[in-house]
């Protein structure tokens, strides 16, 4: 499975993102900032708003769940 975490660099969302790969899913993040201890985690970190549909459109591609 491969899942995107929207607002991973969070407290929240960053929970979520581990737990995903702890499950063993493919975990892919889209935010503003750059976080390079998701990286080091293993997310795939794209940078972009979510108000910005092609950034939103090019982080969905390939992804089962949001």
């Amino acid at each position: 499975m491969k899942a995107l975490v929207t607002g991973a660099g969070g407290f929240l969302g960053g929970v979520v993102a581990r737990q995903l790969l702890a499950q063993g899913a493919q975990v892919r993040s889209l935010a503003r900032g750059d976080y390079p201890a998701l990286r080091a985690a293993g997310v795939e970190t794209l940078r972009g708003d979510l108000g910005d549909p092609e950034a939103v459109s090019r982080a969905v591609e390939g992804c089962d769940t949001v």
